[in-house]
């Protein structure tokens, strides 16, 4: 992760949460008797302009004592203005949280992502504050009266828009890195698609399926879509009985294309699966639906920088 931004975290920090903390050099392992301390001063090193921080709150479950935290934040009075020197925060929610989101809603104005939107949702939102440390902005609209206060899902709306415009304005292109992306999955229309997303990043392409990587350039990128379990898995290899073929997949990729990036796009978050492949030397993964603009931002600005 871009070393311009101090992290801060609070919550856990075992399972899939240590998986998370592994991508940043420069972390503060935060409680609740020091949490503020280290606000304080991060709020005026922002203010001095030296670096930007920012506050990741692992929330495990609906009950968990960082919850508690992040609804007192959300049920506070919010300033007519954001001040801009305030450590920007966001909610990152456990496995516990999926299938609730509905029945247990958050508050409107708190940013938050499921742990296994990292490499597409949450290292993006990162990137947006070390581009641009004023990413967030004021939380004011005019109209007939005077001042009034925006919605706080549409006010996240407005900032993510600004932060993607200065991205495209400012950001390093993928393909001045990444010249050659290899799809490997076993749908025609899915090899299509993938393709066409790395043609448009001005990428070139090759997409073959698992049963046949025999090819003689050497890539950038591997794409390596699991359209669907357990069918997917066990067709890599074509047998019921060998294993784990998506493991034996990547490892194979691993020995063939040393210094290629792996990407991995699965159908389930599941982090029994998810730790096995990146044991076996998958770089990145991503859950679908998952957002492929962020993808591209995660390559260019942190894997390929």
């Amino acid at each position: 992760m871009n070393e311009t931004i101090a992290i801060g975290w609070l919550g856990p920090t075992n399972s899939y949460w240590a998986w998370i903390l592994g991508h940043f050099r420069d972390v503060s392992l935060l409680s609740d008797c020091n949490l503020e301390d280290w606000r304080g001063s991060q709020s005026q090193s922002t203010s001095d302009k030296k670096c930007q921080s920012v506050l990741l709150v692992a929330v495990e479950s609906r009950y968990s004592k960082t919850m508690d935290w992040l609804r007192k934040q959300s049920q506070e009075d919010v300033p007519e203005q954001r001040v801009t020197s305030e450590v920007p925060f966001c909610g990152l929610l456990g496995d516990d949280w999926v299938g609730h989101r509905r029945t247990f809603p958050l508050s409107e104005s708190l940013q938050s992502f499921y742990w296994y939107e990292l490499h597409d949702r949450v290292l993006p939102w990162l990137i947006s504050f070390s581009q641009s440390p004023q990413a967030v902005s004021m939380s004011t609209t005019m109209n007939s009266g005077g001042l009034r206060r925006t919605s706080p899902r549409v006010q996240r709306w407005i900032d993510t828009s600004l932060a993607i415009e200065r991205r495209a304005n400012s950001r390093s292109n993928i393909s001045r890195s990444c010249q050659l992306a290899l799809i490997v999955t076993e749908t025609a229309t899915t090899r299509e698609l993938w393709c066409d997303a790395f043609t448009r990043q001005n990428v070139q392409c090759l997409a073959t399926t698992p049963c046949n990587l025999k090819i003689w350039a050497t890539p950038d990128v591997i794409v390596v879509d699991l359209e669907s379990e357990p069918l997917a898995l066990r067709s890599v290899s074509g047998s019921k009985d060998s294993g784990e073929p998506a493991e034996t997949l990547i490892r194979q990729l691993v020995v063939q294309f040393p210094q290629a990036i792996i990407l991995v796009a699965v159908s389930f978050p599941r982090w029994v699966e998810w730790e096995s492949l990146c044991k076996c030397g998958a770089d990145l993964i991503v859950a679908k639906p998952f957002q492929l603009t962020g993808i591209f931002d995660t390559l260019a600005n942190v894997v390929f920088r």
